[in-house]
């Protein structure tokens, strides 16, 4: 089988013919995926963009919470320390179980000097003595009344 010049030449334009449409396309081909995939990165640096943006925001309002829960634990602190110091000087001015029995003394101690008072003619100063012997039973009284009830429970 011999080919002619004129099939042979036809045969190599053929083959260039092909040569040149397949690297048409397969530059074309190329352009194409290189323009997507930057499109594809751009979108993707977009989306990194708006995901750097959202953590500084998070970062931002999370700071934001850490110090307005420092600031209620500092307030919170010193409620607690005004407290404790309202504490102390109630239980410093309270009374106690001695000025308790104190008080019954004097109660008993100022009867009698009443009575003294009465029997030696003294009415304001035994009306003085009867009245400040109340004040002092009523205040005893007053103590043990306020104290909590301790009771079994059935």
């Amino acid at each position: 089988m011999n080919f002619t010049t004129y099939q042979a030449l036809a045969f190599i334009g053929a083959v260039a013919g092909m040569a040149i449409v397949f690297g048409l396309g397969y530059a074309e081909g190329r352009r194409k995926a290189r323009e997507h995939l930057t499109q594809a990165l751009g979108n993707y640096r977009e989306q990194i963009g708006h995901l750097r943006e959202r953590a500084h925001r998070i970062q931002r309002d999370l700071d934001s919470c850490r110090l307005n829960a420092a600031q209620a634990l500092e307030g919170m602190t010193e409620e607690l320390d005004a407290c404790k110091a309202k504490h102390a000087t109630a239980e410093a001015r309270a009374l106690t179980e001695e000025d308790a029995a104190d008080l019954a003394t004097m109660a008993a101690k100022l009867s009698i000097a009443a009575d003294l008072f009465a029997n030696l003619t003294a009415a304001d100063q035994a009306q003085a003595c009867r009245r400040l012997a109340k004040v002092a039973r009523e205040l005893h009284d007053r103590y043990w009344q306020s104290l909590p009830v301790l009771g079994v429970v059935a």
